[in-house]
């Protein structure tokens, strides 16, 4: 594994450096936003399109849905149970339940997991995140956000809100050209193919140019470790004991283990702003996992392998 994290942290650390000495007028942000909604609305669903259309029907399982829906949501409960006893705020305490219990399944995962497990790596990803996280992001972390948090927004149905993202489209039309065992293609399998190419490099680069360092504050470490282990070591352990109930391969295991692992999920900043959840402290843990993830990985996929 260490290849690829490597690969990773040299990413990262090109989208930071350009963050951070601006070579010919560089603006980081503006370009963050833009190479994330490339990403989203276009390249990202090809991707998702190719690799449900061509991955073996057999490697998509209602029981990887199942066993992610059940880790997040005991993840998030023993968060709740840990942080209502450390913190009366409750801006903080949502944005740690999202920070702990949702991982950065297709950012950080999407690239690893292909790596070290090839089709079947990327089939766990794409389910991991759009089957199971993404729906759970958008209505229960929506409606925990809402409740803990403060907006004077009218709230969108979750329905409209789930609509409105391109991969979910994206993995119903892969999923059904999968299950239907329509034949790929060849001039739209190229196109495809071509299209997507660009999304892991993209989207490594992007979480550099977003890693705020200076975010990171000596003093919070007393309330952030337990999240960081629960992120990073419990919820692995969770799915892991989930899965294995479902009676899924060792591989798939791996894969999900690995996922569950992963830092904390980058996407889910828009509902901390939008709600006025501690968006600080949210950035906190998704940089410190970020980076403590480098290290724990390895060691999940040693224990495991």
């Amino acid at each position: 594994m260490t290849p690829i994290l490597l690969e990773c942290l040299i990413f990262f650390a090109l989208g930071y450096a350009l963050k951070k000495f601006a070579p010919l007028g560089f603006e980081a942000e503006t370009t963050r936003k833009s190479i994330i909604s490339l990403i989203y609305v276009l390249l990202l669903p090809a991707l998702v399109i190719k690799s449900l259309w061509l991955s073996p029907p057999e490697l998509i399982q209602w029981k990887i849905s199942a066993s992610v829906i059940i880790t997040v949501i005991i993840t998030a409960s023993i968060v709740w149970l840990i942080y209502r006893r450390l913190t009366t705020n409750t801006a903080i305490l949502g944005a740690l339940i999202l920070a702990g219990s949702l991982t950065n399944a297709t950012y950080q995962g999407l690239p690893i997991l292909t790596d070290q497990l090839g089709e079947l790596g990327t089939a766990i990803a794409i389910q991991y995140d759009f089957f199971a996280q993404t729906p759970l992001l958008l209505t229960l972390g929506i409606l925990l956000a809402r409740k803990l948090g403060r907006s004077t927004e009218i709230p969108e149905h979750w329905i409209k809100t789930l609509i409105k993202v391109p991969a979910l489209w994206a993995a119903l039309i892969g999923l059904t050209l999968n299950q239907l065992l329509i034949a790929p293609i060849e001039p739209v399998l190229t196109w495809l193919t071509h299209l997507s190419s660009p999304v892991i490099p993209l989207m490594l680069i992007s979480i550099g140019l977003g890693l705020r360092l200076e975010s990171l504050r000596v003093k919070d470490l007393p309330l952030l470790t337990p999240i960081i282990l629960i992120k990073l070591m419990i919820a692995p352990l969770i799915i892991i004991i989930v899965a294995r109930q479902f009676n899924l391969s060792e591989d798939i295991i791996v894969g999900l283990a690995l996922e569950a692992g992963m830092s904390s999920i980058i996407i889910a900043i828009v509902v901390c702003d939008r709600y006025h959840l501690d968006t600080n402290k949210f950035i906190e843990v998704v940089t410190l996992t970020l980076l403590l993830s480098l290290g724990s990985l390895p060691l999940w996929k040693w224990l495991l392998v």
